[in-house]
């Protein structure tokens, strides 16, 4: 998913009808992705704790736009803040578990649709 937005509108306008416009769309999605990728390190948390990522991530999304950068996938970006801030949330409930996990590392990811018989 692509932000469009008029360029007519300041950063500051543009990132708030980004945000308005989309927050719910890609959530259940982003949050899906987080949690398999979390799931994959065997690590748990809550759908309230996924979803304050998600919220943050948003933040992020925001911050970008109104400092004039550009958005050009949407969803991988929230699904990449999202996921970093999941970890984070994870340490911080087990900090004697500490979860030494590398956020940037590649996983392979099965999607489902393209599996046989799907």
């Amino acid at each position: 998913m692509s932000v469009r937005v008029e360029r007519s509108q300041t950063p500051s306008q543009r990132a708030e009808v980004t945000v308005n416009a989309n927050y719910a769309g890609p959530q259940d999605e982003v949050i899906a992705v987080v949690r398999r990728k979390l799931s994959a390190r065997n690590m748990h948390l809550d759908r309230s704790d996924l979803e304050e990522a998600y919220c943050q991530a948003w933040h992020g999304v925001a911050f970008e736009i109104e400092r004039g950068g550009e958005v050009q996938n949407l969803t991988g970006m929230l699904v990449d803040i999202t996921w970093k801030r999941a970890v984070d949330a994870y340490r911080g409930e087990r900090p004697s578990q500490y979860a030494d996990v590398d956020v940037d590392q590649q996983v392979l990811e099965i999607d489902i649709d393209e599996q046989p018989g799907s």
